[in-house]
């Protein structure tokens, strides 16, 4: 956040805000050389989402993009209408949307989350859901991060002792890791963003966020003997547009019961509900990290 001062505004008055990005800047990215910091989570790729709409009203937005020539970006416009134009030249790709005498949202009680009713852009580059999909998988299984310990299987074992059928066992280690892992963030530097939190780290501790709390979740499955349960991303509270882009705010767990076949689990959700996924958040779109790539589902 930057705070800035400006002079006395009088009715009809505009301000002007001007951003430059050099690739793709994110809070959770450590600041390490030069071009460190602008290395994106999935490395070589851009995907952004761009809201034209807001609480005060706006004179005039325009979202410009800059890509090399063999870089070209997928994109499209929901909730509305914006005007567009791209140029190219023999190195780069330039694109840009705008929009003029944009009103304040208007809010209504009940309505939808502004990602559904605002004009909106998505774009990225990468070119599908199974591709982001196994980025997905990668960013975690290659370093371990559900690795489990003797402490943990124990754990498990005894959580799991005397009951018969797999959804029970399954019920029963979700529901210890939801009232077990409190729900506090925990930073662990660059291994921030999409990297879920050891569950070894989270057995320790006892805390996390939703992706941690998810970590824990998928580690206890697995050293249960549910070895194909993986990480879910997801948007609690509204949809998933049909672009890999990055459009997710939460995360979930996903356990393979039979081919192709999946069961959701929500750990952040269940101290609060005897549900094993919120009733609340049907319809909702979501994309499991797998070995072979998933698409985006319902």
């Amino acid at each position: 956040m930057k705070v800035v001062s400006v002079p006395k505004l009088q009715p009809g008055d505009a301000v002007e805000i001007k951003t430059h990005s050099k690739g793709f800047v994110i809070a959770y990215l450590a600041n390490g050389g030069e071009d460190e910091k602008y290395i994106p989570p999935m490395r070589g790729h851009y995907y952004d989402v761009v809201y034209f709409q807001g609480d005060l009203p706006i004179v005039k937005k325009t979202y410009t993009i800059v890509l090399p020539r063999d870089k070209p970006v997928r994109a499209e416009v929901f909730h509305g209408e914006l005007a567009s134009i791209t140029n190219f030249d023999d190195k780069s790709l330039t694109y840009a949307w705008s929009k003029e005498n944009i009103p304040a949202i208007e809010r209504e009680p009940r309505m939808v989350e502004d990602p559904d009713a605002m004009t909106k852009l998505v774009l990225a580059t990468v070119q599908t859901w199974p591709e982001k999909s196994r980025w997905f998988y990668h960013a975690n299984e290659d370093v371990n991060t559900f690795a489990y310990n003797d402490a943990i299987k124990a754990k498990a074992a005894e959580i799991t002792k005397g009951l018969k059928t797999d959804d029970e066992k399954r019920k029963a280690l979700l529901a210890w890791v939801a009232r077990q892992i409190r729900y506090s963030g925990i930073s662990m530097g660059k291994g921030e963003g999409y990297t879920l939190h050891p569950g070894i780290m989270d057995f320790n501790d006892r805390a996390g966020v939703c992706k941690d709390i998810a970590g824990m979740c998928i580690t206890m499955f697995r050293a249960a003997g549910y070895e194909h349960t993986y990480p879910a991303m997801t948007m609690a509270g509204a949809a998933v547009e049909n672009l890999p882009a990055d459009q997710f705010n939460h995360c979930v767990v996903a356990t393979e019961i039979a081919p192709n076949q999946y069961k959701l689990y929500d750990p952040t959700w269940c101290p609060f509900s005897a549900e094993v996924w919120s009733s609340a958040e049907r319809p909702q779109n979501y994309v499991i990290g797998t070995p072979r790539g998933e698409e985006l589902m319902e």
